[in-house]
């Protein structure tokens, strides 16, 4: 049976019927199986649309379930779900979604404890703006550092 895909093509994004539920499954050294209940996506449509500015947690890091493979009704329930069309209706939520489980799963493999990486995964900063009229600074702290010393160089 042929489908088009490479066994090396990242994993699609899946929809748990039973459980109303988008699954997400981040690589990584270890496998993290991410899940978000269909109403939070349709709840957070906006997000697509217009910059987070939540005051504390991302909605994401509310309503975000991290789990493992390890997990035996995590694994029954990838084997009930279907894949996500790309034309979805709320794609653009979901792909916002799946950028903050990812920059989520990258802090959980460096060894961040997972109770604080959802709870600082894109959040306002604390840092005080320099003047009472400049906007608040959003800290997208899932960010990848990019080592750029090398192309900085002059020859």
């Amino acid at each position: 049976m042929n489908t088009g895909r490479k066994l090396t093509d990242p994993m699609p994004l899946l929809f748990y019927p039973e459980g109303e539920r988008f699954i997400y499954i981040a690589p990584g050294p270890a496998v993290l199986v991410f899940a978000i209940e269909l109403k939070s996506i349709i709840r957070n449509n906006l997000i697509s649309r217009q910059p987070v500015m939540q005051p504390n947690q991302h909605p994401f890091g509310e309503a975000t379930c991290v789990c493992t493979l390890a997990e035996k009704c995590v694994r029954k329930a990838l084997a009930a779900c279907e894949v996500v069309p790309e034309n979805d209706p709320h794609m653009g939520t979901l792909t916002f979604w799946c950028d903050f489980s990812d920059a989520a799963a990258e802090r959980i493999h460096d060894g961040e404890e997972l109770q604080h990486v959802m709870e600082t995964t894109w959040r306002l900063s604390g840092a005080t703006p320099p003047t009472p009229r400049t906007p608040p600074v959003v800290e997208d702290v899932g960010d990848v550092a990019l080592d750029d010393e090398d192309s900085a160089a002059v020859a």
